[in-house]
């Protein structure tokens, strides 16, 4: 493609933006009411769902969810209960690939935006500002967990990190997170298990700002960065 394609956020962009976000995040109030989607909704609907910016919604394009979707399949090997935690992008390309997962295979969508109660007993409302808000059921029983924190800040990623620790089974459990290179000390400092990849997202719409992925396994695909 085309480099002049792309839209390059500035760093002050960046800033005056996740600052607008931040402030969002500190005064919103959170009713599930007040999100629901108007009108009944189904999952043919899912092609028409355009990101919502107002949550902090920038989606990948395919070849980041095509590849997230197929390293869901590599490490479970079809089998298990796998979170997508406010990765929307990656768990509709899952669904479009639905003719390839197997039965065996249980992959649970967290997420605020009720838009995706189109997906009933998949759809788990999820608002991060209430990290262990939803069924017990979920406790330590994921196989695996994909995850990207709506806000690029420590508390977000903090209140992320505590989800991520009651969803999974042990401290081994494959974990993924996608998130923007200005959390890298975040990281660093909140889940030093995890490791930067070789491979990198990016988002869709032309959007190229610098995008991690993290992982806290040997992945053979998405490679590890030395050290």
């Amino acid at each position: 493609e085309d480099e002049d394609d792309h839209i390059e956020l500035s760093a002050d962009t960046l800033d005056f933006v996740n600052n607008i976000l931040k402030q969002r995040e500190a005064n919103a109030i959170h009713d599930h009411d007040s999100h629901e989607p108007e009108g009944e909704q189904h999952e043919d609907d899912d092609d028409n769902l355009k990101e919502d910016w107002q949550l902090s919604q920038f989606w990948y394009d395919d070849e980041t969810s095509n590849t997230m979707v197929d390293e869901i399949l590599r490490v479970t090997h079809g089998a298990g209960t796998v979170a997508c935690i406010s990765t929307p992008s990656i768990f509709r390309a899952l669904k479009k690939r639905q003719n390839e997962i197997p039965d065996t295979l249980r992959v649970f969508l967290f997420e605020y935006d009720m838009r995706f109660k189109m997906y009933n007993d998949q759809f788990i409302f999820y608002d991060f500002n209430q990290p262990t808000a939803f069924p017990a059921d979920f406790h330590h029983s994921m196989d695996m967990v994909l995850v990207d924190p709506p806000f690029l800040s420590f508390d977000c990623l903090s209140q992320f990190n505590y989800t991520i620790k009651l969803l999974c089974k042990d401290t081994s459990t494959p974990t993924v997170l996608l998130t923007g290179r200005t959390q890298e000390d975040n990281i660093a400092q909140l889940m030093p298990q995890m490791h930067i990849c070789k491979w990198e997202p990016h988002h869709a719409g032309g959007i190229s700002n610098l995008l991690y992925c993290y992982v806290n396994y040997d992945s053979t695909t998405l490679g590890v960065l030395e050290e």
